[in-house]
């Protein structure tokens, strides 16, 4: 949890992950903004093809880094 901004008494910012095997969760609200973004991945931490490396933890800094940019 975030303590960037004071709304309401409370912290703006909120987030929070979690993972499992195969799977990986996260969610961040902006209660001041009133935007926010959950993101949910199956699969594994790390897999191979064609010669690259993804993963679950990969993609899920990709997609928040363009929520984040059009969110800011």
């Amino acid at each position: 949890m975030s303590e960037d901004q004071d709304f309401q008494g409370f912290p703006s910012d909120l987030s929070h992950g979690g993972a499992q095997d195969n799977a990986r969760a996260y969610f961040f609200l902006d209660r001041a903004d009133r935007n926010g973004i959950v993101i949910m991945i199956n699969g594994e931490d790390v897999w191979k093809k064609n010669g690259g490396e993804y993963g679950a933890d990969a993609l899920k800094a990709d997609i928040s880094a363009a929520f984040f940019r059009y969110y800011p």
